[in-house]
């Protein structure tokens, strides 16, 4: 909320909490961007560049508050009632937002501010205009709100990657007995007793969890991509793998509860009607993948990173060729 990205719907129920929320997002979101847009500075590079940070950061601020708010509070109701279903709601092991990461986050976020600032009252002089500076200070401030996007999908996909560990876990206590995980998130399985057609519901609405995250992240990933090789690229390459892991990871976990779930239809001794309730569930899982992708075209896993690099390099090369003949 600080930087314009401003989702306290899903925290708090108060109206007038919602409301000033909004106004002061509204505040300073168009005060950002005036400060951005009133310095005099002529360069047509440095213009271009300020353009596309306005833009994105309006259009940041617009799709957190406006455009997928349904889908984000769909996604917290689908979430409590999985955590309901299974018994492990308000665990400490499923914490992904504590209250020293909030300290921690304003902590590292007053540091970089104030070093911004300290960097414009001492060059202030060497530049000769102010509004320039404060421009400068402004578009940093702007920046960050790209990076609390991701941080905050990451988030997101890790909270769903935990719950399909229990997921895993209360199959491995059904199937596997004998085999207990190590894992302290599988241990959670056993604050519930479930059968295979609880697990069943349980898989489903976690799904339909991924898929309303996944809708939801479109745009922020896309223009991740989009402007993945002009700035910061280092810094975009760690934040654009982070959520590729977390989803090919939890893919594996999927995966390996199709496959304790194979074994237990092949190996155990089985009625008729628990047998079919199981396969019921074993194509589930097989038909209802947890696997992302943006805009329902680009997969997102590990294999995105690799494969836009290859694509970039692919095409640097044949710039780099084309220049020969131009020369």
């Amino acid at each position: 909320m600080v930087v314009g990205i401003n989702r306290l719907y899903l925290i708090f129920n108060n109206k007038y909490a919602i409301l000033v929320g909004y106004f002061y997002t509204v505040i300073i979101t168009g005060l950002t961007m005036y400060v951005i847009l009133s310095n005099n500075m002529t360069s047509a590079t440095y213009i271009v560049f300020r353009n596309t940070v306005v833009i994105e950061f309006a259009l940041l601020s617009f799709n957190s508050m406006v455009l997928y708010k349904n889908t984000f509070k769909k996604f917290v109701e689908k979430m409590e009632m999985f955590d309901t279903m299974l018994n492990i709601k308000n665990h400490r092991q499923l914490d992904s937002f504590t209250l020293i990461h909030l300290f921690m986050y304003i902590f590292i976020f007053a540091i970089l501010f104030i070093l911004d600032l300290l960097y414009i009252l001492n060059f202030d002089n060497e530049i000769h205009d102010k509004h320039v500076n404060y421009a400068y200070l402004a578009m940093n401030f702007a920046f960050i709100c790209h990076d609390t996007e991701i941080i905050f999908f990451c988030v997101l996909l890790t909270m769903i990657l935990r719950r399909v560990k229990i997921i895993k876990g209360h199959v491995r206590k059904l199937f596997l007995r004998g085999k207990n995980s190590s894992n302290k998130l599988e241990g959670l399985s056993y604050n519930a007793n479930l059968d295979v057609s609880h697990l069943h519901n349980a898989y489903d609405l976690l799904h339909t969890c991924s898929e309303k995250l996944n809708s939801a992240m479109n745009f922020p990933f896309v223009k991740y991509l989009v402007t993945y090789t002009i700035v910061y690229c280092m810094k975009f390459t760690i934040f654009f793998i982070m959520p590729c892991y977390c989803s090919n990871i939890t893919t594996t976990q999927a995966a390996t509860i199709r496959t304790m779930l194979h074994d237990a239809i092949n190996t155990k001794a089985l009625g008729k009607y628990e047998r079919r309730k199981l396969k019921a569930f074993f194509q589930l899982t097989q038909d209802s993948e947890f696997a992302y992708a943006l805009w329902g075209v680009i997969k997102m896993d590990m294999s995105l990173p690799l494969s836009y690099c290859s694509l970039c390099v692919t095409y640097l090369i044949i710039v780099v060729q084309f220049s020969r003949f131009i020369d």
